[in-house]
């Protein structure tokens, strides 16, 4: 079986390929099997799902005869060793059909409804701190403040496994997932507009399985950030679970443009 891949930032599933490796690859394969291998083989056996294929059917499929990835951009074909298959096969179908598609238990949904609670309080407390930035910002630019020509306010959230995790080791950052939005003014006219946008989007609900999923953990509304994890993000519901820490990095970046004349004496 051939499996092509054009480029390894093209497919749909990137993140979840490197999820699976991350966190459900044997630690021993890792270094054999690279991320995009199991991006694309993931892929793989998305699109043999997406077909009505049987869990039995697509390790069939995928495990009866080599796999060969072929890496269209740098024009390589890599054959992944047969016996490498069966635990990067169950690695994929244990993340989408143990994790991935896994309802909630009663005492997930609890943590998970604290979570989502947590998350709106932040989104409230980064918006103030953003807020601030920016009307500084924006005097000090009227002042005429020279390296503030232009400024940048970047949002950079990164949700962390808990210390004591079972898949929390010491070598590694332990990141999930991680979110990133800019949060600029840039001009006065547009405070109270962008003022108004960031409020309401702060305050909506952003449950959208709403009425059609009854579960407990669908039946109330959802911050935007708790929404971007549970739709956006490559991390299954149960592994929102064991997130420890959230880490919120709001960067301001000033920058400035010095322009000098060039004496062009020298160009004979």
């Amino acid at each position: 079986m051939v499996i092509e891949q054009r480029s390894y930032h093209d497919y749909l599933y990137k993140n979840e390929g490197k999820y699976i490796h991350r966190y459900y690859l044997p630690w021993e394969l890792r270094e054999v099997l690279q991320e995009r291998d199991m991006v694309a083989l993931n892929c793989r056996i998305v699109s043999l799902l997406h077909g009505d294929n049987t869990e039995i059917e697509v390790r069939n499929i995928i495990g009866s005869e080599p796999l060969f990835i072929h890496y269209k951009a740098e024009r390589l074909v890599k054959e992944i060793d047969f016996g490498l298959l069966p635990p990067a096969i169950d690695a994929c179908l244990r993340y989408r059909q143990d994790d991935r598609d896994y309802p909630p238990s009663e005492g997930e949904t609890r943590i998970l409804l604290s979570l989502n609670d947590r998350l709106r309080q932040i989104e409230w407390e980064i918006h103030e701190e953003a807020m601030k930035l920016n009307h500084e910002m924006l005097q000090r630019q009227q002042q005429g403040e020279p390296f503030l020509e232009y400024f940048e306010v970047d949002l950079k959230i990164n949700y962390l496994l808990a210390d004591d995790d079972p898949m929390s080791r010491d070598d590694d950052d332990n990141f999930l997932y991680e979110y990133e939005r800019k949060l600029t003014i840039r001009k006065n006219e547009k405070w109270g507009k962008e003022l108004k946008y960031e409020e309401e989007r702060i305050a909506a609900d952003w449950n959208d399985k709403r009425p059609f999923n009854t579960d407990p953990l669908f039946v109330v509304p959802h911050s935007w950030l708790f929404h971007d994890l549970e739709c956006y993000s490559e991390v299954p519901l149960k592994h929102l679970c064991r997130i420890g820490t959230i880490w919120v990095d709001i960067k301001l970046k000033k920058q400035r443009w010095i322009e000098r004349e060039v004496d062009k004496s020298w160009d004979v």
